[in-house]
């Protein structure tokens, strides 16, 4: 593994766990009745990277897990971003090779 790679991959597990974070601060205000964390930025979050802790958050906080509206968007973060992914390692690795 290249130190980009490394450097890489640590980038995105504090990107998560900041993730992760924001989503418990976010619950944390919900249940106070305070001022919350505007969906806007909790999809930036998981847009830029976050997307695992953001669903990690959803699924062991409960939190934002019956608003359909805001799951149909964060699986379509998901989606994209998964999509990148096969494009970008199409265009690095080039096309797979079936035998």
């Amino acid at each position: 593994m290249t130190s980009s790679f490394i450097v890489l991959m640590l980038i995105l597990v504090g990107l998560n766990v900041f993730t992760f974070l924001v989503f418990a601060y976010d619950k944390a205000c919900a249940k106070r009745g305070a001022w919350r964390v505007p969906e806007q930025q909790l999809f930036l979050l998981m847009t830029l990277g976050g997307s695992i802790g953001g669903w990690v958050a959803i699924l062991t906080l409960h939190h934002k897990n019956r608003k359909l509206s805001f799951r149909l968007v964060a699986s379509t973060i998901v989606c994209l971003q998964l999509v990148a992914l096969m494009l970008l390692q199409r265009w690095w690795f080039g096309p797979a090779v079936v035998p």
